[in-house]
């Protein structure tokens, strides 16, 4: 019987005492390392009094109570003595040990050849430990983890016979661990030095690092294989330099990614957790630990990072619920995460932490977790970003805040985060179906928490105007989850992040503006409510707009009128904008205008004998250096009005483009009605506004040819302002307290007549060329330059190529109105200029048709020889025509002297 039971083990490969007691080479050696480390500062589960669930002594066991057992019978006795207990243990404890795996079993054949075939002697001196295993030797006493399984290979063609060959994962992390675990234990013994454990691990962490080029070369075996040196390293952290615990983690942070993956064990998986929670700064008994080292800290932020990667809620969640013994585990890693973010030592650090927070915040899908710890996430993270700690920050820190906060709000209070994830009872499921309307469902803890997150968002919301893109981006992505996925659940906090949105989208480049714009428009167009929003939000605008620029900064300026503009493109895009808002935006734009035109210095003049202008070389000059589509500013010459004038344009341009006709009638009709500041406004804001669907047709008319259209369908409100033009123009000549400013207004309404009727403008040079050639003559230097820029545009608008052809075409009207104001003895001094105007432009050309004028310049001298002045302007006029005439007959005098000369 008894040589039958040996047979029998040999045959297992199986001890007496593993066939009595039962094989434990299933349970996890890394999960009973990491335990007995983090508990007892020991790896040996016994030495920490744990039994292999993690516990500690049971007094209900043998050994920790009272021994009491009941007495063996007669037949029990007699088993033991025969060697049946032993036979029955052997062929029950082999069939368990066989259904579980026994690591030392190679095959019944090479088990028997193993310890047949076993070359030490038998009865002679033979090593301690000594044995074959798969044909190998191996020493018992050496080992720490059973040698890898060798698998045969067949020979392939033109190869060698049959050969074993080792997985290679194995056979090259087979030296770096056995030298690790050789070294960590002769360091126990005080026989080998912290440099010794140092050189071990950056050995293996090479060795990992050149494995894990192949994602699938380790497993969980493997990984338990090779965490098993590094648990003495972590169980001597305290005596270790920071150097040795940093390779330590590096190396456990590769077995978790490429090892144990998402088949990571719950109870490794929480023991790993309270692990790397201490390393990176806290423990159950003190949470905020100050003397952590910032490599250290990083590393063990880089290890939960990958903890949180590879599983849901760090291996914790079972079918995406956690149990609740393990909350308090998972809440103090989310304290001290966000511990790390706010205080750590370094940047480099509170990135780590941060990135392994929204790694957690990510793959945890247990909402009920998820709002056991989302009021300290969002405390702490707002108390970051408004500003109580940013001093230590960066951009990136702040980018990743608001990610994780947005991440945050879309898991846990999003609209159907309550239908997805909400209880498994179905009458509750479908009670929350049936409330899930326009208020969303009604959840008493939602509707306390909506009101904290709006607090919270509100003290966020500053960044819109950070200096990074980056961050408003970020920024930007958090308002659009409020508005896709929270609307109806944080509807309280929905205004200020659609304005948020605006304004974002005002402070952003030309091409983020665009595309930020078009995401906007489109979660906007999904809502009616939304749209309704952001209507009282523009009409709060319009109405504080007068009151903004009376400032004396001109960045809330530049602001409040991109804003508007924005948020009227908004709204016109979603349909015809209500006459209440173009009225408003009319009535609160000209006085926003007429505020800023108040607070500019352009009244100031500058005459003709300081600007040091030539009138003709000026005209000439203009257009040779091409068309000329615009006028020198006169409203607003401030340079720190340049950037709010800019938004002026283009609010009129936006304006232009999305109002109906209500708004340009609006604007129109009070130019009859104002006077001073508020009548230049209007002029202003009717010429920006008109004049850009001008600009925009003749842009058109570059790309497609209208030449087979009808005839031109004139603008009446533009007409409109043609005619309030000239009235303005003519009256203005006679008095002495007209305003400059609105002269020069005036001209560019009537380039911005003829620009827009083009060839048909020409019947109407009878009326406004005379205007624009009397402004030439002006004292005020801008005046003058006015003039000249309207003769340019005039000109070009009507075909003639130059204004001196202009004027030479239309030389009979020009003459009618001078000789008319010259006979009826009008003394005054527009009528001089103009024929000076007229003469310097035109040169020798235009003297045969002043026969008649010179005659009545002769009569106005023979009557009012006493007016000196007038006597001037006179002899002016004659001083010009002899001048033209001389330079005309000099170039003829000369070439008749060289025909003449032999």
């Amino acid at each position: 019987m008894l040589l039958f039971v040996q047979l029998l083990q040999i045959a297992r490969a199986v001890t007496t005492n593993e066939s009595m007691k039962g094989n434990f080479h299933h349970d996890s050696k890394a999960a009973q390392a990491v335990t007995a480390m983090a508990t007892a500062g020991t790896t040996s589960m016994s030495g920490a009094q744990l039994t292999s669930s993690g516990m500690g002594p049971d007094p209900a066991t043998p050994g920790h109570r009272a021994r009491n057992h009941r007495r063996e019978g007669f037949f029990a006795q007699w088993k033991k003595l025969l060697g049946l207990d032993t036979f029955v243990a052997t062929a029950q404890g082999t069939a368990g040990s066989r259904r579980r795996g026994n690591p030392f079993s190679r095959g019944i054949i090479t088990n028997c050849k193993d310890f047949w075939c076993d070359p030490e002697p038998y009865f002679g001196r033979r090593e301690t430990g000594a044995a074959i295993l798969g044909g190998e030797p191996v020493n018992y006493t050496r080992m720490y983890e059973v040698p890898p399984r060798m698998k045969k290979r067949r020979p392939t063609e033109g190869a060698e016979g049959g050969m074993y060959h080792s997985v290679d994962s194995e056979d090259v992390l087979k030296s770096p661990c056995v030298e690790l675990s050789q070294v960590a234990l002769r360091f126990q013994a005080s026989k080998a030095t912290s440099r010794d454990i140092i050189t071990a691990l950056e050995n293996l962490h090479h060795t990992l690092r050149e494995v894990t080029r192949n994602e699938f070369a380790l497993d969980g075996k493997l990984a338990e294989y090779v965490f098993f040196p590094l648990s003495h390293v972590f169980r001597e952290n305290k005596s270790l330099p920071i150097r040795a615990n940093e390779l330590a983690l590096l190396c456990l942070q590769n077995l978790i990614a490429y090892g144990w993956k998402n088949a990571i064990v719950p109870d490794l998986a929480k023991q790993l957790l309270i692990l790397l929670t201490v390393f990176a700064g806290g423990s159950t008994a003190d949470a905020k630990t100050k003397d952590v080292s910032e490599e250290l800290a990083a590393a063990a932020y880089a290890c939960l990072t990958s903890l949180f990667r590879v599983s849901d809620t760090a291996g914790l969640s079972i079918k995406g619920v956690v149990d609740d013994a393990n909350l308090p585990v998972i809440g103090h890693a989310v304290s001290v995460l966000l511990d790390g973010v706010a205080n750590g030592p370094s940047v480099k650090v509170r990135l780590a932490a941060l990135a392994a927070l929204d790694t957690l915040i990510s793959n945890t899908s247990d909402r009920k977790l998820l709002k056991s710890f989302f009021p300290g996430v969002v405390s702490a993270l707002t108390k970051l970003l408004s500003g109580g700690n940013r001093s230590k920050g960066s951009n990136k820190i702040l980018q990743g805040s608001l990610n994780v906060l947005d991440k945050t709000i879309s898991k846990v209070v999003s609209d159907d985060a309550e239908l997805s994830t909400g209880p498994p009872d179905r009458e509750r499921h479908e009670l929350a179906i049936a409330n899930h309307g326009q208020k969303g469902v009604k959840d008493s803890w939602l509707e306390a928490t909506s009101a904290q997150v709006k607090i919270a968002l509100a003290n966020v919301l500053p960044l819109r105007y950070h200096e990074k893109d980056e961050v408003r981006r970020a920024l930007f992505r958090l308002c659009m989850t409020v508005l896709e996925r929270c609307r109806r659940s944080l509807h309280q906090s929905v205004p200020m992040m659609v304005e948020t949105s605006v304004v974002i989208c005002t402070q952003s480049s030309i091409v983020d503006t665009i595309e930020l714009l078009d995401n906007l428009k489109v979660v906007i167009a999904t809502d009616a409510s939304l749209l309704e929003t952001l209507k009282n939000s523009l009409h709060d605008w319009i109405i504080s707009l007068p009151r903004v620029m009376q400032s004396n900064d001109d960045t809330p300026k530049k602001r409040s009128v991109d804003q508007v503009s924005v948020a009227f493109d908004i709204i016109g895009s979603q349909g015809p904008v209500s006459d209440i808002l173009n009225h408003a935006i009319a009535s609160n734009l000209r006085s926003s205008i007429s505020t800023a035109i108040q607070a500019s210095a352009s009244k100031t003049i500058q005459s003709v004998a300081d600007s040091n202008q030539d009138v003709a070389h000026l005209a000439r000059l203009n257009h040779f250096q091409g068309p000329a589509n615009g006028f020198p500013e006169v409203m607003f010459t401030k340079i720190a009005q340049r950037t709010t004038v800019q938004g002026l344009r283009s609010l009129a341009k936006q304006v232009n483009v999305s109002s109906s006709a209500t708004l340009q009638q609006d604007v129109v009709e009070t130019l009859q009605t104002t006077s001073g500041d508020e009548q230049l406004a209007s002029l202003w804001l009717a010429i920006q506004v008109l004049g850009r669907k001008t600009d925009h047709s003749n842009d058109i008319s570059q790309f497609v040819d209208l030449s087979i259209a009808d005839a031109h369908e004139p603008n009446p409100m533009l007409g409109d302002i043609y005619t309030f033009a000239l009235s303005t123009l003519s009256e203005s000549a006679y008095s002495t307290e007209a305003d400059w400013r609105l002269q020069a207004l005036s001209l560019e309404a009537i380039a911005l007549q003829a620009r827009d009727q083009g060839n048909d403008f020409r019947p109407e040079l009878v009326d406004a060329l005379y205007p624009i050639l009397e402004r030439m003559g002006s004292a005020n230097a801008a005046l003058q330059r006015h003039a000249i820029a309207a003769l340019t545009i005039t000109s070009q608008a009507c075909g003639y190529p130059t204004p001196r052809e202009l004027i030479i075409e239309n030389v009979d009207y020009l003459v009618n109105a001078v000789a008319l104001k010259l006979n009826t003895f009008d003394i005054s001094p527009q009528a001089p200029q103009v024929m000076i105007m007229m003469i310097k432009l035109c040169g020798a050309t235009l003297i045969p048709y002043l026969d008649d004028l010179v005659e009545s310049i002769f009569a106005i001298l023979e009557c009012y020889h006493g007016y000196p002045k007038l006597v001037e302007q006179m002899f002016a006029v004659l001083n010009a025509i002899v001048e033209e005439s001389n330079k005309a007959s000099a170039p003829a005098i000369t070439n008749a002297q060289e025909k003449g000369s032999p």
